[in-house]
């Protein structure tokens, strides 16, 4: 992926709970887990909108297969590698 699409990518792991409700699996881009869309249960309020964290790692890298990206390990990796 170019870094122009893990951009775009990173904006939907924010203020996301709408994307995560349509997702069957989650992954996690901090522990690059994937995981199904009903435990990512830790949801914070961020100005109005609420945003999923993930259950393994507790923090706020959640993307869920409802987004244009197919979830993958390789995918998550190369999100972890450009964020962290």
């Amino acid at each position: 992926m170019t870094k122009e699409e893990l951009r775009l990518l990173h904006k939907c792991s924010i203020h996301n709970e709408s994307e995560i409700v349509k997702s069957q699996k989650c992954g996690c881009y901090h522990c690059c887990r994937i995981f199904d869309a009903s435990e990512a249960v830790m949801i914070e309020e961020v100005e109005g909108d609420r945003t999923a964290w993930c259950p393994h790692c507790n923090m706020d890298t959640v993307i869920g297969d409802a987004s244009d990206y197919e979830l993958t390990p390789c995918l998550l990796e190369e999100m972890h590698k450009m964020w962290f």
